[in-house]
Order: C-alpha cells, then sequence, then structure tokens
C-alpha cells in the first residue's frame, strides 16, 4: 500500500493569501497600486501576501474585492475565504472539519483499495468507487478519506446522497447543503443547480478540501458536487460507473470497480465477531457460512450478531439455516440490520417491468447473468398465467443454453479448421469465452435437461464438450457432465453414443479426480460393449486410455477415423503391450503425415518423445537420439503453438540413453 506522506511534498499554504495574489496578478495590478485603489498600506498587503497575516478584516475584505473588481461567485469566495481566515486565527490556527466523516465498521482486508485511493488523490483524479450494494463500498470510501484528510487542511465534506432511498437528495438541495457547509450565508446562495453549482466550484478552487459524495444515484446527482480543483480531492460511491463525469471537465477520473471480498478476508470479518474461540473451533462451518452469504460484509456482519448474542448456537447450526435459498434472506437479519430490506428497497425503485424481469431471472439456474440469457429468461409477456410462463421460460432457457453450448464446443473438434457458417460465434477464441463466462449456467444447464427428459440434446451437448474439456479437467466436474451424457444414451438406446461417451466418463475419473481404478472400470465397460456393437472406433479409443489392452491389424485399422488419429492411438495400444518397435514405426508414420492430418492433443515435439523413446527401449539408442534432439530443436525454434511440448520431458527423455563413445584420433 502506498504511504500517504507521499501524497504532498509541499506544507499546505493559507488560502486566502494565495487567493488575494492570484486575483492581483490577475488585475495586473502591483502591491502599491492595489494600496493606492483600495486604500490599504503596503505594509497589510504584503504582510497578507506572504501568509503573515491569516486574512484581512471585513471592511478591508470588501475593499479588496472592490479593487480587484470581483463579482458573482468570486467576490463571494473572496469574502468567504477572509472570513474562515480570520476564524481560524481567533482560534489558534484549528482547521475547520466542516461535515464529518460518518461511523462506519471496521474494514478489514481492503488495504490495497485504500492505496488506489492514495494513488487518485496524489493524481489529482476524481475517485468513483463502483459496485452493487453490501460490498462495502461507503465503508471503504469513508477509512480511505480518514487517512488521508491531514492531507487537506480545509477539512473534509461528506454527503449521503441517499441514491437509493425511496427520496434521494436532490439535485438541487446537495449544492445548498454544500455551499452551507462552506459558510456560506442561507441569504446569500443563489437559486437554481447550475448556479449553485458554479459558486460551490468557485469556493473550492482556492481550498484544499476532501470531498466525500456518498451513495450517489446517478450522474445527474453527482455532477453538481466534485471539487474540480489540483489541490482537493473527490470521492464518489454509486451503484453506477457514471460515465459522464470524464466529459463534464473535471479533470481525470478513476473508477474502482470493488470485488465482493476474498474468503479469508470474510472469515477474518466474521471472526472479530464471534471471537476466535468460535471460529476456530469449526474453520469449515465457518468457511461455509460465510460463502453463504456472498462474502457480503453486511450479510456477515448480520449473521455474526445473530450468533454472538445466541452463545448457545453453533456456526454448523447458523450454515444450515442459511443452507435454505428460499429463506435465506429472512436469516440475514438481526436487531434492525435486515438485508432482506435493502433488497426490497431497490426492487421498489424499479418500474413494474424491471420487477418482473427480475422475478423471472429466478430461473436461471447459474451464478452468471448475462443480457442474453436475460432476454431469454423474460421473453415473454406478464399477462400470461404464472405456471405456463415458468414451464415455458424454462424450457427456452435450457433449449438456449444447450444449444449454444453444443455450437461453441464444436468449433474444438481435431477436425474443424474454421468457423462453420452458421455458428453464433466469430472465432474459437470467442467461443472459449462464452464456455468460460456462462460456466455457472451450462453446467447446472446440463444437469436439469437430464432431469427433465432432453436426452438427445444432451448426448450432443457432452459429446461435443469432449475435445473443450481437454486441458481443463480440474476447472469443472467432468465426471457429471460425461455421466449426464452416458445416462441420456442409455435412455435414447443409443449404443454407439453409450461407447463413446462412456470413454470420457472412464477418462474424466483419472484426469479430474486422479481415480485410476474407477476410470480403468468405466473404459472396460466402454471396451466390452463397443466390441459387442462391432464399434471399432470406440473401442479403439478406450483401449487406448487404458494403454494395452487391445491391439488392432487389418481391416478395422481401415475403420478406425482419420490416418493420423488412428496410426497414433495404435501405437499408444503397441507401447502399452510393450511392442515396441511396432510402436516407433506407428509414430514415425503419425509425424510423416502432422503436417496434412494433425492429430488431436498431440504435438509434433510430443510425437518425436513417443518415438524416441520406443527407439530407446528397443535398445536402436542412434534413431533414439535422433528423434529426442530433433524434438529438443524444435522446442527452441518453432513458433507455432501445436508444434511444441512441455520441455521438461523433452530434456529428460535423452538423460536415459547411454553416453556416446567418442573416437580419439593421434
Amino acid at each position: 500500500m502506498i504511504d500517504v506522506t507521499e501524497l504532498r511534498d509541499e506544507p499546505p499554504g493559507p488560502s486566502f493569501s494565495h487567493c488575494l495574489l492570484r486575483y492581483r496578478a490577475s488585475a495586473g495590478l502591483s502591491q502599491r497600486e492595489l494600496a493606492l485603489a483600495s486604500g490599504l498600506r503596503v505594509r497589510a498587503l504584503r504582510e497578507l501576501g506572504h501568509g503573515r497575516a491569516a486574512a484581512a478584516q471585513e471592511k478591508s475584505t470588501e475593499l479588496l474585492a472592490t479593487a480587484l473588481g470581483l463579482t458573482g461567485d468570486e467576490h463571494e469566495s473572496f469574502l468567504l475565504l477572509a472570513r474562515e481566515g480570520r476564524r481560524r486565527s481567533s482560534t489558534s490556527g484549528t482547521r475547520t472539519m466542516l461535515y464529518g466523516l460518518p461511523a462506519v465498521p471496521a474494514l478489514i482486508g481492503r488495504d490495497d483499495e485504500v492505496g488506489r485511493h492514495t494513488c487518485a488523490a496524489r493524481a489529482g483524479c476524481t475517485a468513483v468507487v463502483v459496485r452493487p450494494p453490501g460490498v462495502g463500498k461507503t465503508s471503504l470510501a469513508v477509512v480511505a478519506a480518514d487517512r488521508l484528510k491531514g492531507h487537506f487542511p480545509d477539512g473534509c465534506l461528506a454527503i449521503d446522497l441517499r441514491g437509493v432511498d425511496d427520496q434521494p437528495v436532490q439535485p438541487t438541495l446537495a449544492p445548498e447543503r454544500t455551499l452551507t457547509a462552506l459558510g456560506v450565508p442561507a441569504g446569500r446562495i443563489p437559486p437554481g443547480e447550475a448556479a449553485r453549482s458554479s459558486l460551490f466550484r468557485t469556493l473550492m478552487r482556492d481550498r484544499r478540501t476532501l470531498v466525500l459524495l456518498d451513495n450517489a444515484a446517478d450522474q445527474a446527482q453527482a455532477l453538481p458536487l466534485p471539487a474540480a480543483a489540483d489541490h482537493s480531492f473527490t470521492i464518489i460511491t454509486c451503484r453506477r460507473s457514471l460515465p459522464d463525469l470524464d466529459l463534464a471537465a473535471l479533470g481525470p477520473v478513476r473508477r474502482l470497480v470493488l470485488d465482493v471480498r476474498p474468503e479469508q478476508s470474510a472469515v477474518d470479518l466474521l471472526t472479530t465477531i464471534v471471537g476466535d474461540d468460535v471460529a476456530l473451533a469449526d474453520p469449515g462451518a465457518a468457511k461455509e457460512v460465510v460463502d453463504l452469504c456472498g462474502n457480503l460484509p453486511p450479510a456477515v456482519r448480520i449473521v455474526g450478531n445473530r450468533l454472538a448474542t445466541r452463545r448457545h448456537w453453533s456456526l454448523s447450526y447458523l450454515a444450515g439455516q442459511l443452507r435454505d435459498e428460499h429463506r435465506r434472506l429472512d436469516s440475514l437479519a438481526a436487531g434492525d440490520l435486515r438485508l432482506r430490506s435493502a433488497f426490497e428497497l431497490s426492487l421498489r425503485r424499479l418500474s413494474p417491468a424491471a420487477q418482473e424481469v427480475f422475478r423471472r431471472l429466478a430461473l436461471i439456474p447459474g451464478a452468471h447473468l448475462s443480457e442474453e440469457l436475460a432476454a431469454v429468461g423474460t421473453g415473454v409477456s406478464a399477462e400470461e398465467e404464472p405456471e405456463d410462463v415458468r414451464a415455458r421460460l424454462r424450457d427456452d432457457l435450457l433449449t438456449h443454453v444447450l444449444r449454444r453450448t453444443t455450437d461453441a464446443s464444436k468449433l474444438f473438434l481435431a477436425k474443424v479448421t474454421g468457423v462453420l457458417r452458421d455458428s453464433p460465434f466469430s472465432s474459437q477464441d470467442e467461443a472459449k469465452e462464452w464456455l468460460e463466462q456462462e460456466s455457472t449456467n451450462w453446467l447446472p444447464v446440463v444437469r436439469l435437461a437430464t432431469e427433465a427428459g432432453r436426452y438427445r440434446e444432451v448426448v450432443d451437448c457432452t459429446w461435443a464438450l469432449y475435445d473443450y474439456a481437454h486441458g481443463r479437467e480440474p476447472m469443472y466436474p467432468w465426471t457429471e457432465v460425461f455421466g449426464c451424457g452416458v445416462h441420456a444414451a442409455r435412455a435414447l438406446k443409443d449404443r454407439t453414443a453409450e461407447v463413446n461417451l462412456l470413454s470420457q466418463h472412464g477418462m474424466s475419473f483419472h484426469s479430474s479426480l486422479g481415480d485410476s481404478e474407477r476410470a480403468r472400470s468405466v473404459l472396460l465397460g466402454a471396451v466390452a460393449l463397443a466390441e459387442e456393437i462391432g464399434h471399432h472406433w470406440g473401442a479403439m479409443i478406450a483401449h487406448s486410455a487404458v494403454r494395452g489392452r487391445w491391439c488392432y491389424s487389418g481391416s478395422p485399422r481401415r475403420r478406425c477415423g482419420t490416418p493420423t488419429s488412428r496410426w497414433m492411438n495404435i501405437a499408444d495400444c503397441l507401447a502399452g503391450l510393450g511392442r515396441r518397435y511396432e510402436a516407433a514405426e506407428q509414430y514415425h508414420e503419425v509425424i510423416r503425415l502432422f503436417g496434412t492430418d494433425r492429430p488431436t492433443y498431440r504435438s509434433r515435439v510430443e510425437l518425436l518423445v513417443c518415438e524416441g523413446t520406443a527407439w530407446r527401449q528397443t535398445g536402436d539408442f542412434e534413431r533414439a537420439r535422433e528423434c529426442l534432439m530433433l524434438a529438443l530443436e524444435l522446442c527452441d525454434t518453432t513458433n507455432d503453438p501445436a508444434g511444441r511440448g512441455d520441455r521438461a520431458p523433452v530434456e529428460a527423455e535423452p538423460a536415459l540413453l547411454p553416453a556416446q563413445k567418442t573416437t580419439t584420433i593421434g
């Protein structure tokens, strides 16, 4: 975190003296000329200009303002600065705090974000803290302001704009409150938002003030108030990003999108409330509680206070109450703190149509919501019967997500060399991004579609996901995904699809869960079924996965997929059987065909290592060394990611070869 002492290197100067020097320079007057025009002595002006006198007396200030030709906002600001200077002088230099900062709970785990406020203040930016309710925007802004306030000697001005209340602070009322706080008499506050905003900015120009605008509803409410001055700093908290602030001549704007706090920070917050003895007694339950609270500070504080006042409760019991998602909001209440009221308040501010949209979004099974899914999930009129609406929307949603998942996954198939004409995605990267962003939806949709009996769609979707799953084994519950596919294939009595998906199901047990025994059992079941129905390609894939339980020869080879994939899988089988010479020849054939028919998931480097290993095991060390040295060379020279492999095994394999004999000449 950045030390706030870095924020200002120069000592704060008296505001009135700076203002006087600036206006005198603008008017083109020397001290002597200003003295003659105002009737003040040159020595008095010198004392004011050098800051040795806090401010002129009231009558002298009026004379100076007239001599300098000040009118309107500038005249008002000049008089007010002089009044503040006299007040400070009479109280031995005590700084005015204007509106004090509100009290907020202790902030835990946000040091980096506070440091970013320091960076924004040092750069002369307006900081906008953006995020939905409950993530701690106000607490962060107040703590940041409290740490920075020492660098703003003219005070801290904090106003709650009540942006989500039924009656937010009106855009004209907020500037009035700020002007009153700055000392402008009620009778001299101009009418109208524009005039008040103009006076406010003029007053702030000669001050070093920190302004905190909390809970802004929108740009209309926030725009009149930021302090557009190099030596002041404004923090705005809002649920929206307020894009028009960049266009309002307020100087640079930095937005801090506040994420939900990490799990450990939420657990630390819970621990401070319930005590170490309770939290450490059941750390698993503590993590579950904060997870069910979404790691949101208000929710964590509420459940923590409930537990702290009910010492006979345990964290496990509390977690059990929160697991029921239909009653969770009711459980998040302690005394006057109720999380439901915050959500209901936000919901009431929406139009009836928008409220209907949010009620229908409950149909989406995952945690991620996108505009696309919302459009599918809310595309019927509100006049229809609720039960019919929910059933139809659920069907539309399942259809949409399954189709999109299938279309996106197809772009990862080895045989696909370009984007299909009817694909909704323009590139594989776009498909990858969609699958990653929507993973919290397509995963439960596969499960729901299986339960709903939409078996053909599930088979198509899970089979398409096979190639996408490669390299992403730890990321998703593939055993469940391919298990749904197997169940759907059996329900359809599609035995070919069952073999294919059984192979993927078996491999997922090994790659995702590390359960080799279960993987072997499922794969052998796939082999038996493939043999029964004569599905040669499926049998070969399953045999290849268990490495050496089957060897093909003769005509079945011609019925097992593309040449490269066929030879590669047969080579794997031969290597597993210990038939090293034949395996090496097969790998050599795969490498020969690599340029025209690339095999799935195997780079040229990896194939060379496989061939070299096989030659080493036959005792043909020279051919082995030739393959392995070429693999090592390709690691350093190729620009094709599909041609590279992991360098570690490439370097390790040659070490197993016997040392080359050297011949001494002489």
